[in-house]
């Protein structure tokens, strides 16, 4: 071979290569072939990895889907975030309770209520408003001229001592004033107790009180029983 290869001229030492070239190119095609097809029974024998199912008890937490992002949530009244004074996290307000409550809105001492006979009956009454000669009314400003916890009052009311004794048919009034809601008229006439309902609108209340046919020459007073609605003891904002 060493020689001929010495001796062959160009044509025939690329004829030789070529061949070479060639039967090289079959072997590692073949190699190619084989190799995968040997691989392949050791992928397929290779045991799969048991599915595992659990049944007990997990820490996952699941949170509920969120709202389509074109829907407004309702914001309860009750429960509304107001933003601090200082500019921080807001407050969130719980639901407000109320219960009812024995007030005394136009007292300003300790010594507002008593008992007084009307007709067959004994009133206890809790605080008491001065009454001017109709047809002027004496005002009396409420929970000390502020606003009030309270949604409605229920009052019982009546003509003092000197309504009920000196025998004139005396008829006492009521006129209630508030910021935005129309004024309240009660009357009751001697020897009766009246009632009268106030819804409030949580502003300042004026009670006013009046008294008719009394020829006495003395101060007169509307007795009063009142009790509330109301989120705080006494009707005041906390």
């Amino acid at each position: 071979m060493g020689s001929w290869w010495r001796t062959a001229g160009a044509t025939e030492r690329w004829t030789v290569l070529g061949g070479i070239a060639a039967v090289v190119g079959t072997i590692v095609a073949l190699l190619a072939w084989l190799l995968p097809q040997s691989a392949a029974p050791a992928a397929i024998a290779a045991p799969s990895t048991p599915a595992v199912v659990t049944t007990g008890p997990t820490d996952a937490v699941f949170e509920p889907e969120a709202p389509p992002s074109d829907e407004t949530p309702s914001t309860d009244p009750a429960s509304e975030e107001t933003p601090s004074s200082s500019g921080g996290t807001p407050v969130t307000h719980g639901p407000v309770t109320y219960s009812t409550v024995d007030l005394r809105p136009l007292c300003d001492s300790g010594d507002c209520g008593g008992t007084q006979q009307v007709g067959t009956t004994i009133f206890a009454y809790t605080d008491e408003a001065e009454a001017c000669t109709m047809p002027k009314y004496c005002e009396h400003k409420a929970f000390q001229q502020g606003a009030t916890t309270c949604r409605s009052l229920d009052v019982q009311f009546a003509g003092d001592q000197w309504a009920q004794e000196d025998g004139h048919p005396t008829v006492d009034h009521l006129k209630i004033i508030q910021q935005s809601l129309a004024p309240i008229y009660a009357t009751v006439k001697v020897g009766k107790i009246g009632k009268v309902h106030i819804p409030l609108d949580g502003g300042p209340l004026i009670i006013n009180a009046a008294v008719e046919n009394d020829p006495g020459v003395h101060n007169s007073y509307v007795l009063l029983r009142v009790t509330g609605s109301c989120s705080t003891p006494d009707g005041l904002p906390a």
